[in-house]
């Protein structure tokens, strides 16, 4: 199986101790999950403790809150477009 570029440099990095974060006793580092096409990417300032532990980003309490809000931005742009104005695209 030929890996993507992403995955390329995923795989580049399960090792790295370039930065303070590997020598402070980060057990993983933590790369991006998700469809690599996606129109909209969101970047985190840095993993907390449940990042670290699951090795995705934004699976503790921020990453709740922003999926809360996803889902909300998301129902009412849902909710504009059928009620029967036109969308901004």
């Amino acid at each position: 199986m030929t890996l993507t570029p992403l995955q390329d440099l995923a795989q580049s990095l399960v090792n790295c101790q370039r930065c303070k974060l590997a020598k402070l006793g980060r057990s993983q580092v933590v790369f991006g999950v998700g469809n690599p096409h996606a129109s909209i990417m969101f970047v985190g300032e840095a993993p907390g403790f449940n990042e670290d532990q699951k090795g995705e980003p934004f699976v503790g309490a921020a990453g709740k809150l922003l999926n809360d809000l996803v889902v909300l931005f998301d129902s009412v742009v849902k909710t504009v477009q059928t009620s029967g104005r036109r969308s901004r695209e």
